[in-house]
């Protein structure tokens, strides 16, 4: 059975803290994703979406090119280990109520985990599943 860390996508994209919505917004934009975790002292502090510039940003009119992010971050960020379960993540994601999950291992980001992801693993186990029972059946 798979594991966060045969899942999980290892280039995850950062922001600091201290950085403008806008900003990130723009990073966002030009490399097509839509979360960043943030750092603050080269700690994974928290996650901003693209849910949370529209629900604490556009929603609440804020100014994005003054509002920082750390002001507006989900955070604590929820996050798993790389050893951990595909179930132990759902568990995560249900618990948190959340759809992305930092990786993290010692305190280091590792990667990032989506609802998505775990999707599409297990998809792929089903249809390996199906093969090999099309093969016995033969």
């Amino acid at each position: 059975m798979a594991s966060v860390k045969d899942v999980m996508r290892r280039d995850v994209l950062s922001v600091a803290s201290d950085v403008t919505v806008s900003d990130a917004a723009e990073l966002m934009k030009e490399k097509e994703v839509s979360a960043l975790i943030v750092f603050r002292s080269r700690r994974p502090l928290g996650i901003i979406t693209e849910r949370d510039i529209v629900r604490r940003v556009v929603c609440e009119k804020k100014d994005p090119e003054k509002t920082l992010v750390g002001d507006v971050m989900s955070t604590p960020l929820i996050a798993v280990g790389p050893l951990a379960s595909l179930e132990d993540a759902a568990d995560a994601f249900r618990r948190g109520r959340v759809k992305k999950l930092a990786v993290v291992s010692g305190g280091v980001l590792e990667g990032i985990i989506s609802v998505t992801d775990i999707l599409a693993a297990e998809t792929r186990e089903i249809r390996a599943v199906e093969k090999y029972v099309r093969l016995l059946s033969k």
